[in-house]
């Protein structure tokens, strides 16, 4: 990962919610709601609508689930 001055520096810039459209902007703002905040691998994910909406899902089935 590319460093300045000892600080990592993303590759992809983050996607605020106010910048997202569509299936990106909806999965922000349900993220916004339940957390009451959006973390900064989900704002990255939101560049991809598939990617966020999988993560999305997939963290809503787990936290569904029992566990044995």
């Amino acid at each position: 990962m590319p460093t300045v001055i000892g600080k990592a520096v993303s590759r992809l810039k983050p996607l605020e919610i106010d910048q997202a459209k569509g299936r990106s902007r909806a999965v922000l703002l349900e993220v916004q709601d339940r957390l009451d905040m959006v973390p900064n691998f989900m704002k990255v994910m939101a560049i991809s609508p598939a990617a966020a909406e999988g993560y999305n899902g997939l963290n809503l089935a787990v936290r569904s689930g029992i566990l044995p």
